[in-house]
């Protein structure tokens, strides 16, 4: 009937972490005390699907700023930018989005981090909560797969942003409009450019918190319970089966901390080596 949440304890040891019952069926129904949150998370996440199609769906500009390199002209632009004006909309949508996954794990973590010293208890009293928490990981791993194989996103908000540039550099008052700020162009570069857009920023909106937040060690603890590289690396190895690549280079790709210099090298060969 459900799955097994494995958390290990903050200290290193050589026990073997607590398992924690969580049913990940679609109907477990939320508790009293944790309505509030679970509907956060319903709400945020009933874009997903469509989100997904759409990074499925996504083909870019690239074959039209290819001829408006080779071969310059008005009519060339134009047609890369009544392309482009669409793109970047969509762009805009998935940078929005994480946005919102952000503000929603935060506030589910901020919810798990009340009962700190009973973070695997929480987790089983508050079962849906912790399923819309999973779904939304699940949801930012799948997403930053199928952007991994997409580099056309990169590309064509570099492009928007490299017509821009030059329309303002000659002074020309015909050239493409802008359709984003240049605050908002900046933060999706970087959005973008990350190899796990998603989940990097979850990773980043967690450490904001931890940061910010009076609650700083509860978060700081909830986040170390579920830091779990070895247990995840095992369970990727003994279920993963085709998607054993996709889902390790996962873990490279998001863990903020894999190639500090004071990370132990048997972790980092742990994570590395398979």
């Amino acid at each position: 009937m459900g799955q097994l949440l494995c958390l290990p304890e903050p200290e290193v040891t050589q026990a073997p972490p607590p398992k924690v019952s969580v049913d990940l069926q679609e109907d477990v129904l939320p508790t009293g005390e944790e309505t509030l949150v679970f509907k956060t998370l319903a709400a945020a996440l009933a874009s997903a699907a469509a989100n997904i199609d759409a990074i499925k769906a996504y083909t870019g500009c690239s074959d039209a700023i290819r001829t408006a390199t080779s071969s310059p002209s008005l009519e060339a632009e134009n047609a890369v930018w009544r392309r482009l004006t669409p793109a970047i909309a969509q762009l805009y949508t998935f940078y929005n989005y994480s946005l919102q996954l952000n503000d929603a794990f935060q506030k589910t973590l901020h919810f798990f981090a009340l009962s700190p010293d009973a973070i695997a208890d929480s987790l089983e009293r508050h079962q849906a909560t912790a399923k819309k928490a999973a779904d939304i990981l699940f949801f930012a791993h799948k997403f930053d797969e199928l952007k991994m194989l997409n580099t056309d996103c990169q590309n064509d908000l570099a492009h928007y942003r490299r017509s821009l540039q030059k329309t303002r550099l000659v002074g020309g008052g015909g050239g493409p409009r802008q359709l984003i700020s240049d605050e908002i162009a900046n933060s999706m570069s970087m959005f973008f450019a990350q190899p796990a857009p998603m989940l990097s920023g979850i990773i980043s909106a967690c450490k904001l918190m931890s940061i910010k937040g009076s609650s700083r060690d509860s978060n700081a603890k909830t986040l170390s319970l579920l830091a779990a590289i070895r247990t995840y690396v095992k369970l990727i190895q003994a279920n993963g089966g085709p998607l054993t690549l996709t889902l390790m280079n996962g873990l490279r790709f998001s863990t903020a901390h894999l190639n500090d210099e004071n990370t132990p090298a048997n972790i980092k060969d742990y994570v590395n080596d398979v």
